[in-house]
């Protein structure tokens, strides 16, 4: 009972501490830069690292992921890749509409490469 007489008592003083303390809570979030690279996180000397590296000398691509989405209308799939062609580091995303072919046996899978080499 004492602790919530005590907020009662100090509602302005706690709102104002509270509000101070988002001041630095979004400087920061606003400064914060997006990395999707997760390589940039690993030490120079992990065979991960190393692998990626060896990829980009040879043949001039890094790694590269596939995304599944299920149940999706295809206007909606088609935003989607676009999106994800506007992320840093990704050069080319391919789905069954970029496929000079008229069938593809998986008409909801993106394959995405990277071309980021990471720094040694």
């Amino acid at each position: 009972m004492r602790f919530s007489k005590a907020v009662v008592k100090n509602r302005v003083l706690i709102l104002v501490l509270a509000f101070l303390l988002m001041i630095p809570s979004c400087v920061g979030m606003i400064n914060t830069r997006i990395n999707y690279d997760m390589l940039d996180y690993l030490p120079d000397d992990m065979d991960t690292v190393i692998g990626q590296n060896e990829l980009m000398d040879d043949f001039g691509k890094g790694g590269f992921s596939f995304i599944i989405v299920e149940d999706m209308p295809d206007k909606d799939v088609v935003k989607l890749k676009e999106k994800i062609e506007q992320v840093d580091h990704v050069e080319t995303v391919i789905w069954y509409d970029s496929s000079p072919f008229p069938w593809n046996c998986c008409p909801t899978a993106f394959s995405m490469s990277s071309t980021q080499k990471t720094a040694p």
